[in-house]
């Protein structure tokens, strides 16, 4: 991906530069105010940027200008390197982020993503026919998986973005197959699993790791993350697989990069 600089792109820059001079002035009122006793002077400042702003200021801006001095960093080396690779990774993940924050149902946290993005899941068939309609009783499953033999209530998982709702439909579908234990939620009120893979023996099954298909899976659906997993297993076979064909009687052998 060549980023060849146009107007546009210099509209974009001088944009940008109003934006962090906009948000310098701001910090600069804010740190004023706090070494003035002018009862006033607060009150304008307070008038002119809602209070939770200011109160957010600094994590703001620390987050905005590390995230947007890491992309302008890796820009660079893609040219030094003439490798857009990781430039167009960044922008991928970019623009996941800006579909999954249009979703209305089944939003999580930040947190509750990092956590089933850092997940495998290993299900059979059978499993898969239980859970392919039920993204959420999956998710809940990834979630209590990866905090391992920490005690987790339900308000542990609506913290992280879950409906209560979805929460209690989720548990009590997990005891019926039998992944959660019921007598131990029953008596602590505390969520312990009794399953971490669910595959049953001689069962067909599949392993989805990896950001790519997590993402699809959270995004989309269990049935599309599958698809995508089976392609990439048979993507990897071919490209490991040698070719033969003949030029001029000799044999050649070729490999796929």
């Amino acid at each position: 991906m060549g980023l060849i600089p146009n107007k546009e792109k210099k509209q974009d820059h001088k944009g940008l530069a109003f934006f962090l001079s906009f948000i310098k002035k701001i910090s600069l009122k804010k740190r004023r105010a706090q070494h003035k006793h002018s009862s006033s002077y607060i009150y304008i400042n307070y008038t002119t940027c809602s209070s939770f702003f200011l109160k957010n200021l600094k994590i703001f801006e620390r987050n905005f200008m590390g995230a947007y001095s890491e992309f302008m960093v890796m820009q660079q080396e893609a040219k030094l390197n003439n490798d857009y690779s990781l430039v167009d990774a960044y922008e991928r993940n970019l623009n996941w982020r800006r579909n999954y924050s249009k979703k209305i149902y089944d939003k999580l946290s930040d947190i509750a993503i990092s956590k089933i993005l850092k997940s495998k899941i290993v299900i059979s068939e059978s499993y898969y026919q239980k859970l392919k309609t039920n993204k959420v009783l999956l998710e809940v499953f990834m979630v209590i998986k990866s905090f391992k033999n920490k005690k987790i209530k339900i308000i542990d998982l609506i913290n992280l973005g879950f409906k209560k709702t979805s929460i209690k439909s989720a548990i009590k579908r997990l005891i019926e197959i039998k992944v959660l234990d019921g007598e131990f939620y029953k008596k602590y009120k505390l969520l312990k699993l009794k399953k971490i893979v669910l595959k049953n023996p001689k069962e067909n099954y599949w392993i989805l790791n990896g950001y790519d298909a997590l993402k699809i899976f959270l995004l989309n659906s269990l049935s599309n993350a599958i698809l995508y997993a089976i392609n990439r297993h048979k993507s990897k076979q071919l490209n490991a697989k040698k070719l033969h064909c003949k030029i001029n009687s000799r044999k050649v052998i070729l490999q796929n990069a």
